[in-house]
């Protein structure tokens, strides 16, 4: 991110799933989710070794949506699941204090930070960043419509696959079937 130190920005959020079976072991998924990642304020020196803020401190929002198919693989108790599909990330920042922001000028040949795009206005904005994903998770039957489990999922972008990391996701499940 434009003005922050690199590396992982984590954090806590939502995802929701609706499963529609296909065939026995084929389900459509449309899913989304919301995360929430506290950052600090950034800061470096400038020549004259004054401290200048680099970046405003406050939350780092994402909210994901997507659809594709899931491989449903039923091992008694277990359910283990492998999915991919597309979808979108939309990223909300901190109000910018320099160029290539929220709301600030963006940078040279239109540049802005992750989730940002370059307005008819030349400033940063927000803007939705098409993606692929794929994912597995392995639940647990409980009671007859109840299961818990474990999940995993990376995001990627449509432009770039192979760019790493993107946006990962770990989490709980809790699933009820009917």
């Amino acid at each position: 991110a434009v003005g922050r130190p690199a590396g992982r920005t984590h954090g806590v959020g939502l995802g929701l799933e609706l499963d529609v079976q296909l065939i026995r072991w084929i389900w459509l998924r449309a899913q989304g989710s919301y995360s929430v990642h506290p950052v600090g304020e950034g800061r470096m020196l400038d020549k004259d070794m004054k401290t200048v803020v680099t970046a405003a401190d406050g939350t780092i929002r994402a909210l994901g949506f997507g659809a594709g198919p899931v491989i449903a693989l039923d091992l008694g108790r277990f359910l283990t699941l492998l999915e991919g599909g597309i979808g979108g990330l939309r990223v909300a920042t901190p109000g910018g204090v320099q160029t290539g922001q929220l709301g600030k000028a963006c940078g040279q040949q239109g540049a802005c930070d992750v989730g940002l795009r370059c307005g008819a206005d030349n400033k940063c904005q927000q803007g939705l960043i098409p993606e692929l994903y794929f994912g597995a998770a392995v639940d647990l039957l409980v009671r007859r419509h109840l299961s818990l489990g474990a999940q995993f999922r990376y995001h990627a972008l449509l432009s770039a696959p192979g760019k790493f990391p993107v946006y990962l996701l770990g989490g709980l499940r809790v699933a009820v079937r009917f």
